[in-house]
């Protein structure tokens, strides 16, 4: 295992990543401010550089970390969690309200009904989602849901999102239900799997300009070592990657429990 970490040579750099490169999650439809607030000043005690929070947060979240002088990414999520409940053009509006409400980045689930029905539509509005988010100084991660996807389909799907200008490829949500032959919840196939990234680094040619984030079940150091020996296979390098996990601060823990 830990030979898999690579260029991680001491506990302290394997820390630093998951500071640096983790997108701290918390998408839970039920959580109240308070315990928003709290989750928040947890993760900007730890250190974290990243944030994946609900729209309804965003503002919240920009003033309580401007009010302690920090450096925080904050991205949140758009057409949330399937990606056909909302038109192209309501997707761009809430990208623009996102800007305005101080995300710098954007995660979108892609349309699989429309990608299976009209491509070209499809495509269409992988690039309203680009052009949009550019046009308000955001960089925007199109989420695949690749339990619900063929190996082509991934495959293709990647393709695209590179045509279309999308910065980053992301697997999951965390939020399906039924995939592939109509299996119930698997956590360990809904999430970011190792055959997925690989899958979705075929489709991506230019790993300098498309980046890539796993996402989805990575809750333990070992998970994270599998997925990047995949991501490391697929031609992307440590720093072209982002982690959406809510599992940040138990897996740096695990880490200072290391001898």
């Amino acid at each position: 295992m830990e030979a898999y970490m690579g260029a991680f040579e001491t506990k302290a750099q394997k820390i630093a990543f998951v500071l640096n490169n983790f997108d701290e999650t918390i998408l839970d439809p039920t959580i109240s401010r308070k315990q928003f607030d709290d989750w928040l000043v947890a993760r900007m005690n730890a250190g974290f550089k990243h944030v994946c929070i609900p729209l309804t947060f965003a503002k919240r979240c920009g003033k309580i970390i401007a009010a302690n002088s920090l450096d925080m990414t904050i991205s949140t999520v758009i057409g949330f969690p399937h990606g056909n409940e909302h038109s192209t053009m309501d997707k761009a509006s809430q990208m623009a309200q996102a800007a305005r409400e101080g995300a710098s980045e954007v995660d979108f689930v892609v349309n699989i009904s429309l990608l299976r029905s009209d491509p070209m539509a499809f495509i269409s509005e992988l690039r309203t989602m680009a052009e949009t988010a550019h046009k308000n100084a955001m960089r925007v991660k199109a989420i695949f849901e690749t339990y619900y996807l063929s190996n082509d389909e991934i495959r293709h799907v990647a393709s695209m999102c590179e045509q279309a200008g999308i910065n980053t490829v992301k697997t999951s949500t965390g939020f399906a239900v039924k995939g592939k032959n109509n299996k119930e919840r698997d956590p360990e196939q809904t999430g970011a799997t190792p055959d997925a990234i690989e899958l979705m680094g075929m489709g991506v040619k230019d790993k300098e300009k498309v980046g890539l984030k796993p996402s989805g079940g990575i809750r333990t150091l070992e998970h994270l070592i599998r997925i990047r020996e995949a991501w490391q296979k697929a031609g992307w390098k440590d720093a072209q990657v982002r982690i959406g996990s809510s599992s940040g601060v138990q897996i740096i823990e695990e880490l200072k429990g290391q001898d």
